[in-house]
Order: structure tokens, then C-alpha cells, then sequence
């Protein structure tokens, strides 16, 4: 419990980002392929998960791969590849940087496009590997020999170690030993079977984007499974339109899959279905000729923006009565159609909003009864949800009259659960694969210092000369310290004027030291206002939320004094139809009593008649 509630203390404040909030990341890495048992280890957190197909992978996020198991990441058309017995980590992503860590294990990297603005990076124990330009690459890390090889099949690359840079041309390997000891390059070895088959996954994935280039750009995450798994046309009204194929005839979006808690976006969802990232974190949804259908919109350059999910939470009156009542609290939600606008639940600026929602020049939906799917109400009970659940297994069905009359509402108070954050806790065996001590835990040489996340992964590269800024980060790199002589100055015979300079850089010192005061004074005069508006925003999050609860009891009893009165007037249509059921049977003795005392009279004036005509 310990361990979870530091990491919860950690994504918590990476959600609210920071002291002072910023946009997220406009990407994030996929986890595209599994195979065998690949653990994840969320930034922040101590424990371990099985890895999950279409988790989202951000800065700080940890991959290990078992002995004979293999994983794969994307971002956007970038391919990582990891080897067996793997210990990597993304140190940080963002629009330009790919920053990640490799302590023990092999990955192949394929980056089939990389604009001026962008870069990429491989720390190692052994020195820090720029991969300069578009290519392919390999990076081997032997823990028990203390190497790491750097192998160059097209592109070019750099490797920073020792205080020296060698530069690595295509067709080269490059193997750092021994405490940084650089060797020169050499002829590359030809690529063993894996190697092999990680290439022929890049070429597929290339072929599938071309296919699918004219319906949306190649730098989306999951673009490449479109095509194998869909339909793709051009539509008059919503433009390039995907429908997935093999589907049940009652699947719908949003439904097969389960929730997680990933900071800073919050609540993220994970589709099941081996093609569903793209059309569950990009475009929107409609039901077109009788079938789901996926309208990723029209990009019109830059990264298309990565939400967590394009829905609407919804709640209602009608909702809680029909489905509510019987399973306890609900959680609802509506696919988002085409031109609904998405407002994230996160910290965002405008512009970042603006660029979200660009590609499907949307406008804002106050009210659910105007989205385009407001028949198509998705609701489980909340533990399902917040407890990282599979959603399809328990979807409640909702009536027409309750999807009618639902609201959207605000999940910024759905707090997250520890299952949130892990997702999949463990794998198909039961367990989970840790890797062995020591094995993330080596320190890597890093080129850039890492923006503001995990400082405790960077460290300097020793001997080395600063890299220049770069427009991904706004922190320096660490400028070396320069020790210069002053030069000298000729003495002055006039001890008044010696007086009188140092009293004048006395008075100047003074007013450093003042202004420095100065500026910490107003540094923690800002720091307190932004406390004191956290607070103020705490007291009122903790407000609403009483005024929620006791809205919620005064439903609860309201809902309980009317099934009293309901028990009440049924009982009192019980006893008086129990007391017409008695007067009926009395009125049915009675007549049968009289007519037994007629047959009986009758009887009797037919026997005194016999007797009579007898004389």
C-alpha cells in the first residue's frame, strides 16, 4: 500500500502537471505486438503488470521482456523492437523527442521519416546514441561483458561517450567496452532470424500505411492495422470513412475493452481488438448504412493529437432509476459522432484543444440529447470501470427511455483505483515476469538532460561538451563550468579612490543580494497564492462533492419512502381484495344454505303430498 500510494502521489501530480500545468504530449507510444510475457511498469509505481495489447507507452513508462518473449512499440510510423531479457524505458516523449533508456537487451529501431525538428535517442550504460536521420538501427547491451554495439543499416547515427562523439555510417557497428573505451567502426554482421523478422514487420506496416495514405496520415498511431481489418471509402458528407470488418452484429464502439488511469490524460481506454488504437484515440463514430463506422476526419498537417478517449460521460435521472437501482452506481458513456467536439477532462491550453479537434472542424455539444449517438448509451456499474474490468462482459442494458433523458456529465471527480493504474495485473500464467536485480537499475549515459520527468535516470556525460539547445526541451543543457584569470589591474596610488570603489562594490553588492532577495520573495509569494487557489480548488471539489453526496442520499431516500408507499398501498390492495375474496365466499354459503333449505322444503311438501293421495 505504501509503494502505491507514493506512485498515486506521483501521477496525481504529473495529471495536474506540475507546479505550473502544461499540454500534454500530442503523441504517445503504442504497445503494438506482444509475444510470450512482457511485464510494464508505469512511471511512479514500484509493482509491476502484465503487459496489455494497446497500452498507451508515455515518459517514464518501463518495458521488460522475459526469455523468449518479445514486444514492440509505436510512435506514430517509428517501430521499437525489443529483444528477450529487455530492460527498457521511455525516459520521454513529446512532439520532437524520443527519448529512451536501454540497460540490458537488444531493440531495432525503424524511424522511416525524422523532420529537422525532431530527434531520437538511445541512453545506454556505455554512452548515449543519437540516431541522426531516418534508418534503421540496432542497439545491443551486454550486462556481463559491460558493452553495448551500435549497429547502422541505413540512417546515421552518433555515440557520445568519454568525452568523444563517433559518428556511424550506414553499414558500420560501432562497440563501446570496458569503462566508455571506444573502439573504431567496423563492417556490420549480417542481421540474425529476429532482427530479420522485425524488418519484415516494419515492411508490412509501410506497405498497410500506403494502402492506407490517401484516409489518413502515416504518422497516426495503429494506422497501419486499418486496412487488414477494414473497409476503407470516401463518404460525400463525413469523408474518408473505415468500417471494421469481422465484427458481431451488436458490436459497438467503446464497449469491448477496459478503462485505466494514465496521467496526464486520466481516464484512457484499451480496446480489446487487435486493430483498436487508431479509431479509439483519433476521429469519431456513426452508424452509416446499417454499420459502425470510423471517420477519422481530415488532417491537414502535424501530429495528429493523441486523446484518451473520444466519448461523452453521460449520467441521468432515468438512468439511475432503471439500471442503477439494480446494480448500484452506473457508469455511462456515449461515442462521440462526426463534428462533436471533444473537451478533454485534463489540463489543456486553448490552442492544444484547437488542435484536437481540428481535423473534424467540430463544434461544442451542450446537451447529450443533441449527439449524433445518444441512442447508443454505454453503462457498467462504476466498480467495473474504475476497477480496470473488461467492460463488454458486463454491460448493463439501457432502455430507450433512460438513454433519452440522459446528461453529460464531469468525470474529474471519478477518483482512480490501485487496479487503474496497473490495468492487467497479471498474465496468462497467473504471475507476473520481474526482471532479475540489477538489471533496470544501471545508470545510463544520457545526451539530453530529460525535460522536467525522472531526473534520476540522467547523468551527465562525463568529459563531454554541452549539446546545443534544442527546441524540444526548455531546460539548458548543463553548461560547463569556465575558469578564467581576471586580468591585472595597475595599482592605484590614491587610497580615496580605492575607498571609493569599494564602496561602490560594496553598494552594488548590496543591491544584488536585494534583488535576489527580492525575487525569492516573489517566488514564494506566487507559489503561496497558487497554493492558497489549489486549496480553494480542493475546498470546492470537496463541496461539490457533499452537495453530490447529499443530493445522492436525498435521492436514496426518496426513492426508499416511495417503494414504502408502494409496499404500503399494495399491502392495502392485498387485504381488500382478500376482504372482497371473504365476502364473496360468504355470499356464495349463504345461497348455497338457501337453496339447500328450498330443495329440503320442496322435499318435504312432495312427501306430504305422496302421504295425502296415499288415503
Amino acid at each position: 500500500m505504501k509503494r502505491f500510494v507514493l506512485g498515486l502521489g506521483i501521477c496525481i501530480y504529473l495529471l495536474a502537471g506540475g507546479p505550473e500545468a502544461a499540454d500534454p504530449s500530442s503523441r504517445v507510444a503504442r504497445l503494438s505486438f506482444l509475444e510470450g510475457r512482457v511485464s510494464f511498469r508505469p512511471a511512479g509505481l514500484d509493482d509491476w503488470s502484465a503487459g496489455t495489447l494497446n497500452y498507451p507507452v508515455t515518459s517514464g513508462d518501463r518495458l521488460w521482456t522475459a526469455e523468449n518473449s518479445y514486444a514492440e512499440l509505436h510512435i506514430g510510423a517509428t517501430a521499437i523492437h525489443l529483444s528477450p531479457q529487455a530492460a527498457f524505458t521511455l525516459s520521454y516523449l513529446d512532439d520532437t523527442l524520443i527519448q529512451m533508456s536501454l540497460s540490458q537487451g537488444a531493440v531495432v529501431v525503424w524511424i522511416p521519416v525524422l523532420n529537422s525538428n525532431e530527434s531520437a535517442e538511445v541512453d545506454t550504460p556505455n554512452g548515449a546514441v543519437t540516431l541522426s536521420q531516418a534508418g534503421l538501427y540496432r542497439v545491443d547491451v551486454e550486462p556481463d561483458t559491460n558493452a553495448t554495439s551500435i549497429t547502422v543499416r541505413t540512417g546515421e547515427a552518433e555515440m557520445t561517450a568519454n568525452g568523444r562523439t563517433s559518428r556511424i555510417r550506414p553499414g558500420r557497428m560501432l562497440q563501446v567496452v570496458d569503462n566508455q573505451q571506444m573502439a573504431d567502426t567496423q563492417q556490420a554482421p549480417p542481421p540474425d532470424d529476429w532482427e530479420q523478422s522485425c524488418t519484415a514487420r516494419d515492411e508490412a506496416d509501410q506497405q498497410a500505411l500506403s494502402d492506407a495514405e490517401n484516409y489518413v496520415p502515416a504518422d497516426m498511431d495503429g494506422a497501419e492495422d486499418l486496412t487488414a481489418n477494414g473497409t476503407w471509402t470516401n463518404d460525400s458528407a463525413y469523408g474518408p470513412v473505415w468500417i471494421p470488418a469481422r465484427v458481431t452484429a451488436d458490436w459497438a464502439p467503446y464497449r469491448n475493452g477496459h478503462w485505466v488511469f494514465i496521467a496526464p490524460w486520466g481516464w484512457t481506454w484499451i480496446d480489446d481488438a487487435p486493430w483498436g488504437f487508431a479509431p479509439f484515440h483519433y476521429g469519431r463514430w456513426t452508424r452509416l448504412r446499417g454499420h459502425w463506422a470510423w471517420t477519422p476526419g481530415r488532417h491537414r498537417g502535424g501530429h495528429p493529437v493523441y486523446a484518451p478517449a473520444l466519448v461523452a460521460f453521460v449520467s441521468g435521472n432515468r438512468l439511475n432509476d432503471l439500471v442503477a437501482k439494480e446494480h448500484g452506481p452506473v457508469a455511462g458513456w456515449i461515442p462521440l459522432g462526426p463534428r462533436e467536439f471533444y473537451r478533454p477532462p485534463y489540463p489543456a491550453s486553448e490552442g492544444y484543444v484547437h488542435r484536437l479537434n481540428a481535423a473534424i472542424d467540430g463544434k461544442e455539444v451542450n446537451t447529450a440529447g443533441d449527439y449524433q449517438n445518444r441512442e447508443q448509451v454505454i453503462a457498467v456499474p462504476l466498480e467495473r470501470m474504475t476497477g480496470a474490468m473488461p467492460i463488454g462482459a458486463g454491460a448493463l442494458r439501457v432502455p430507450a427511455e433512460a438513454a433519452a433523458t440522459v446528461r453529460t456529465v464531469s468525470i474529474a471527480g471519478l477518483y482512480p483505483t490501485p487496479e487503474s493504474y496497473r490495468g492487467r495485473s497479471v498474465d496468462e500464467r497467473g504471475t507476473v515476469a520481474v526482471p532479475p536485480e540489477g538489471a533496470e537499475s544501471r545508470p545510463v549515459i544520457v545526451r539530453h538532460e530529460i525535460p522536467g520527468v525522472m531526473p534520476a535516470l540522467s547523468a551527465p556525460v562525463a568529459g563531454s561538451a554541452p549539446a546545443p539547445p534544442e527546441s524540444h526541451s526548455n531546460v539548458s543543457p548543463r553548461e560547463p563550468v569556465r575558469m578564467e584569470t581576471a586580468p591585472e589591474r595597475p595599482v592605484d596610488p590614491s587610497r580615496e579612490i580605492q575607498q571609493r570603489q569599494a564602496e561602490q562594490q560594496r553598494q552594488i553588492e548590496q543591491q544584488r543580494l536585494s534583488d535576489q532577495q527580492r525575487q525569492l520573495e516573489q517566488q514564494r509569494e506566487g507559489e503561496q497564492q497558487r497554493e492558497a487557489e489549489r486549496q480553494r480548488q480542493a475546498e470546492g471539489d470537496r463541496q461539490r462533492q457533499a452537495e453530490g453526496d447529499r443530493q445522492r442520499q436525498a435521492e436514496a431516500e426518496r426513492q426508499r419512502q416511495a417503494e414504502a408507499e408502494r409496499q404500503r398501498q399494495a399491502e392495502a390492495e392485498r387485504q381488500r381484495q382478500a376482504e372482497a375474496e371473504r365476502q364473496r365466499q360468504a355470499e356464495a354459503e349463504r345461497q348455497r344454505q338457501a337453496e339447500e333449505q328450498r330443495r329440503a322444503e320442496e322435499a318435504k311438501k312432495a312427501e306430504d303430498a305422496r302421504k295425502k293421495g296415499g288415503f
